[in-house]
């Protein structure tokens, strides 16, 4: 079953990320779940598959993208 989430953090020295869920959970993400490896910024809305990786943590996988957040420099008056 797909999930949906908000992209909150990412890091892009190290390829990974977190999500908040309509619940205020937190998931973790890895680059190599978006296609194309797209960098996903703060505010990007998706839709995932959740996994249990193998120390037993949520994760996200099969990541695809909803809506990404629209920049202040994207906006005309």
């Amino acid at each position: 079953m797909r999930e949906s989430g908000i992209v909150v953090k990412y890091f892009r020295d190290r390829g990974f990320g977190w999500i908040q869920t309509p619940d205020n959970t937190t998931i973790f993400y890895h680059v190599s779940e978006v296609p194309g490896r797209k960098i996903l910024t703060p505010g990007t809305a998706i839709t995932y598959e959740l996994a249990i990786d193998e120390k037993n943590r949520p994760r996200a996988t099969k990541i695809n993208i909803v809506e990404t957040p629209v920049s202040a420099s994207e906006v005309s008056c």
